[in-house]
């Protein structure tokens, strides 16, 4: 076998250097990859949850509007508007189905 000499170790060490350069770049773009990933991840679940407290907001105004609609008699001739806390209002809405009334249904499921 042949003698190694000074350009032969020069070469193995740039060769070697050369892998270790583009391993710590792939290390590094990999992990800028995971971070950009953990983001995206972070803002779809974020939109996920305001989709979902949105619709459940909306849900529960709904429902609220039609319970209170329940017990909703015609307007006084003067245009005060009637009480919601009132006792009668109270009576008609338990009168026209409010305890056989629905709940809305909270989505959890986004």
């Amino acid at each position: 076998m042949g003698a190694f000499g000074p350009p032969d170790v020069v070469g193995g060490l740039l060769a070697a250097l050369s892998g270790v350069i583009v391993a710590l770049f792939t290390h590094y773009l990999s992990l800028r990859r995971e971070a950009a990933a953990e983001r995206r991840l972070r803002a779809n679940t974020r939109a996920l949850l305001e989709m979902e407290i949105r619709s459940n907001r909306t849900a529960l105004g709904d429902f609220w509007r039609t319970v209170n609609a329940l017990g909703a008699k015609s307007p006084p001739a003067d245009g005060t508007p009637i009480p919601a806390d009132s006792v009668e209002h109270l009576a008609d809405m338990y009168a026209n189905g409010l305890i056989s009334y629905t709940l809305p249904a909270w989505s959890t499921v986004r």
